[in-house]
């Protein structure tokens, strides 16, 4: 069936769950940075907010923008793909 040597990929079905958290995982991403930049723009360069150990706090308005960034990160790079190595270990010892 199939020529000897070569061998047949593996074909499964994508998790179709994996796209709806990727996707949710860029829009909070892009509101977070959205958020920031008009805050910004705006003039307003800290954020209070409530913490219950410490009373009212406060803090730098560019965290949303670098927050939002990584979410943006996180949703979009492919980190199956980007995880699997063809190369072995011991290709780094080998010479050319």
């Amino acid at each position: 069936m199939f020529p000897q040597g070569r061998k047949r990929k593996n074909t499964k079905a994508a998790d179709s769950g994996r796209w709806l958290v990727r996707m949710i995982l860029v829009l909070l991403g892009l509101a977070a940075m959205f958020i920031g930049w008009e805050a910004i723009g705006q003039g307003y360069w800290w954020v209070r907010y409530y913490n219950p150990w410490e009373g009212i706090a406060i803090g730098p308005t560019l965290t949303l923008v670098f927050i939002g960034a990584i979410f943006v990160i996180f949703g979009l790079v492919p980190w199956r793909r980007a995880r699997e190595n063809p190369k072995s270990k011991d290709d780094i010892y080998r010479m050319p």
